[in-house]
């Protein structure tokens, strides 16, 4: 087996072959091929047997070992089905609880599983992500609601003790919806850190196990990703996980309580205005009204140019 080194650009051995000559092979990524069937490694780090994929969802990056399948490492603790922790990045752990994802920790929750944009992700799949630094806990939301899981109006789903950061939900999904969800750090401080939202699209059932590129070879993701607050939540609301400096104190009913003017005014550590977070609280809402409490952009049903009934908005 040979890997393919971008900075030299040249073919480096890693030491590891494939004594079976009958195993099956397949392209995966750009450079390399994947050796699958029934196979052993000379190196005696792994042992495959049976038909592939022995993994949950390798198209979407969920590399857990099926439970009770033939995926067994053998590694320095001997075989323990990927628990000993000492043969790769993507080992799971006996208790479930926790995903082994590489890369850097940012502060705030990164890398989901499925990725962001995912198109095709079974009923049955778990959510997955890389915590945030220095958390005590994340936060699930999760809604087939962009604007519910974008402003804090969906309810939690879980708290996630640090460091799990696998969340199977209490239902399926359901065929060919869009989900959303957000994963908030919850520090050792207690501030909180919101994540960003993450989507996917639920697979039709006739494609559920017809995935035929791995997610770093598609070219397209799900259009779920094109959607943000300013275009498509229109409705003037409080940002209910508002957190002044991440002060959990400090919410939209802190900035109303007193010295609101003032307070509507600051910048946040994130150099992003508390009026912008609390736009019912400091009438920051668009063509605000203070007679009207339906902030909805929509036309004036009873408008007339020059009293015409003619000359209304269709007009």
């Amino acid at each position: 087996l040979q890997e393919f080194n971008k900075k030299t650009q040249t073919w480096v051995d890693t030491g590891v072959e494939v004594d079976d000559p009958g195993c099956q092979s397949g392209s995966l990524g750009k450079y390399n091929s994947l050796n699958y069937g029934t196979c052993t490694e000379s190196k005696s780090d792994w042992i495959t047997s049976g038909s592939w994929p022995q993994v949950h969802e390798m198209f979407n990056y969920d590399f857990r070992p099926k439970q009770h399948g033939k995926l067994v490492g053998k590694g320095k603790g001997g075989a323990h089905f990927f628990n000993s922790k000492d043969i790769g990045a993507y080992e799971a752990e006996a208790t479930g609880l926790h995903y082994n994802i590489p890369g850097h920790v940012e502060t705030s929750a990164s890398s989901p599983v499925p990725p962001n944009g995912s198109f095709d992700v079974f009923m049955d799949a778990d959510l997955m992500f890389m915590g945030g630094l220095n958390a005590k806990k994340h936060l699930i939301f999760l809604s087939t609601s962009f604007c519910d899981v974008a402003t804090g109006e969906s309810k939690k789903q879980q708290e996630l003790p640090s460091p799990s950061n696998i969340y199977t939900p209490n239902n399926s999904f359901e065929i060919g919806l869009t989900y959303y969800w957000r994963v908030d750090t919850v520090r050792n401080d207690n501030t909180v850190e919101k994540g960003p939202v993450w989507c996917f699209d639920v697979a039709e059932s006739s494609v559920q196990h017809k995935s035929t590129l791995s997610w770093n070879l598609r070219t397209n993701k799900s259009s779920c990703t094109t959607m943000n607050i300013e275009d498509h939540c229109r409705s003037c609301k409080d940002d209910s996980s508002f957190r002044f400096d991440g002060d959990p104190a400090k919410t939209c009913e802190w900035v109303k309580a007193k010295k609101t003017e003032k307070r509507c005014k600051q910048t946040d550590n994130n150099n992003k205005l508390v009026k912008e977070s609390c736009p019912l609280t400091c009438t920051n809402c668009p063509d605000d009204n203070d007679d009207n409490d339906d902030n909805e952009c929509k036309d004036d049903e009873s408008f007339m140019l020059n009293g015409d009934p003619k000359k209304t908005c269709g007009w």
